[in-house]
């Protein structure tokens, strides 16, 4: 079973060293330990486990980095596409509208189409643990199937 999964964009603070952004943006290894130590990566792990976290493959929908948490970027269909390909999920998990709308679109144009689960972004304002553990017993209860 694979399964990847799509944030919106990545963001980093003034000053980061262009190697240590660089390597996060292709290498899914140490993309997945660096989201492991922001409040989004935290929360994901909480809610999925650090098990099931490991296995799935974290990308973003836009390689556009920003430099403040809040930063929106659009979704890159290209990259999303390339992510897609290159890993042939059984599952594609996406978080937040951008994410959620650009593999919608993608999704559809390669292949076969894997099954995509969507939901909000785990630090949209509003959005309970409570909500996040009903998205991963969904997630869970397809991947058992």
């Amino acid at each position: 079973m694979k399964i990847v999964a799509f944030l919106q964009n990545c963001w980093f603070p003034p000053g980061t060293s262009l190697y240590h952004i660089r390597r996060y943006l292709i290498n899914d290894d140490f993309r997945r330990k660096v989201l492991k130590k922001g409040w989004s990566g935290k929360r994901l792990m909480n809610a999925f486990g650090e098990e099931l976290f490991d296995k799935i493959i974290w990308d973003n929908a836009s390689l556009e980095v920003g430099a403040t948490p809040g930063h929106r970027a659009d979704a890159d269909r290209n990259h999303i596409a390339n992510v897609i390909y290159n890993h042939s999920p059984d599952l594609i998990l996406t978080f937040g509208t951008v994410a959620r709308d650009a593999v919608r679109i993608v999704n559809r144009t390669c292949g076969d189409g894997a099954c995509v689960l969507s939901t909000k972004h785990p630090n949209a304002r509003g959005f309970t643990n409570e909500e996040l553990s009903h998205f991963v017993k969904q997630v869970k209860e397809w991947i058992n199937e």
